[in-house]
């Protein structure tokens, strides 16, 4: 009788250790798709049927990432939501009511979609937990991952990134923040940006990490756009990060929106200045060290484009400009 129960009592010590996302390889990415299974994450492909701590098919693992921030309430660790907020399925984009859906942002691809409404996500958290299980002390950590958007309401949201060693104290990751574009898309698309974070971080064997995606409203008024999160890269390594962290910078675009030309003003001297569309190609690229930038742009057809800018001193800034 001892046996089994010092039996049953290990396999739930197991169960609960690898019950979030566990990494277990030093200097390789795990990567979070929502099209396939991954453990402690999402069971399958992604369809938004709801969290569980045992999921189903399509179903993400309320034991690795919760949600707050709705009016049907939160999903705490361990928790079981099956309907409202926390189920609205599969879409390709176009929704009004709030909650999580699974959104098909390209072929065969979907994210973790987000549509805040006046009661949810104003303002909201997604929060993934992770388990250092490498066998050893990880000493800095690679992140990176993909934000959409699909602009169809002239309302701006913000997506901000913070991390934690324990859940309650959360450092904001300041150059990651993202805004989408406060004017309406007549056509709208969903449209991409990559997110990059580098930092040293000393995480113990067995210690646990977080990850904190807040969603807020920044600008406009009525509806919201949906957004989406995908592609959430996380690598623990053993050494430090060779990249330091340069201060940021404060710059604007004058006027914006644009139509013939706009000025490019910041407090650091640029480096290099490109522009893409929004199939991922550089339209236009200016190579010129200045703190203020004219850049002619009626060459371009209207529509949304990026703006990448680095810095002197290899520090970058990216955003988005509309041409009208």
């Amino acid at each position: 009788m001892n046996r089994i129960l010092l039996l049953a009592s290990l396999l739930l010590i197991c169960a609960s250790a690898f019950a979030q996302l566990s990494i277990t390889t030093i200097n390789q990415a795990d990567v979070i798709t929502f099209d396939q299974t991954l453990d402690g994450i999402n069971n399958g492909i992604f369809n938004a049927s709801g969290f569980s701590p045992s999921p189903n098919e399509g179903q993400l693992d309320s034991d690795g990432l919760i949600i707050t921030g709705f009016s049907d309430g939160d999903v705490l660790l361990g928790e079981t939501k099956l309907d409202g907020d926390f189920a609205r399925g599969a879409s390709e984009g176009g929704v009004g009511t709030g909650g999580i859906y699974a959104f098909k942002v390209a072929e065969n691809d979907y994210a973790l979609g987000l549509q805040p409404g006046g009661t949810d996500l104003t303002p909201g958290d997604i929060i993934i937990k992770i388990i250092n299980n490498t066998g050893g002390v990880v000493n800095s950590i690679d992140i990176s991952y993909d934000i959409y958007e699909y602009n169809d309401q002239n309302r701006s949201c913000s997506v901000n990134l913070s991390t934690s060693e324990n859940s309650i104290d959360y450092t904001p990751k300041a150059s990651t923040d993202y805004l989408t574009q406060e004017v309406a898309e007549a056509t709208p698309t969903w449209i991409k940006q990559e997110q990059n974070l580098s930092q040293n971080q000393n995480i113990p064997n067995s210690a646990t990490f977080y990850l904190k995606f807040t969603i807020d409203d920044a600008g406009g008024s009525g509806s919201r756009d949906e957004i989406a999160i995908d592609n959430i890269s996380i690598r623990f390594n053993d050494t430090p990060t060779s990249i330091t962290s340069p201060t940021l910078s404060t710059c604007s675009i004058v006027p914006h929106p644009v139509k013939e030309f706009f000025t490019f003003n910041s407090d650091k001297t640029v480096k290099h200045l490109m522009i893409y569309d929004t199939t991922g190609q550089i339209v236009k690229q200016i190579d010129e060290r200045s703190k203020q930038i004219v850049v002619p742009v009626s060459a371009l057809s209207k529509g949304i484009y990026l703006l990448h800018v680095t810095f002197e001193d290899n520090s970058k800034a990216c955003k988005k400009i509309v041409i009208q």
